[in-house]
């Protein structure tokens, strides 16, 4: 094997040129994988729906390494926090119209 500078003979396992001291061997590049689809699967969703407080926690704590995932799980949380919030209002609201009613309505003895 000879340089492909100086074309002084070279051994095959030399990685430099004795003579001239230019890199024979091209570094070796390691193919690099095509980063991987994350799943952003809707068991996420449920997982975050079924227990807000994991949902938040997963949220919180993976949106560097799984942005998707921590996305689906923190949707889920929040719409359980949402529906939450409109049954508390809906039950407010009812329980002041049944008093309101009952405290309008006449007597019966």
């Amino acid at each position: 094997m000879y340089c492909n500078k100086c074309g002084s003979p070279v051994n095959d396992s030399d990685e430099f040129c004795r003579k001239c001291g230019v890199r024979l061997k091209a570094e070796s590049t390691k193919p690099i994988a095509p980063p991987v689809e994350e799943d952003a699967s809707i068991g996420w969703g449920v997982l975050g729906f079924f227990f807000p407080v994991i949902g938040m926690a997963l949220c919180l704590f993976w949106r560097d390494e799984h942005r998707k995932r921590s996305t689906m799980a923190g949707k889920g949380a929040a719409v359980v926090a949402v529906l939450e919030t409109v049954v508390v209002a809906v039950y407010i609201i009812v329980y002041f119209i049944s008093l309101i009613v009952l405290v309008t309505s006449p007597k019966i003895y």
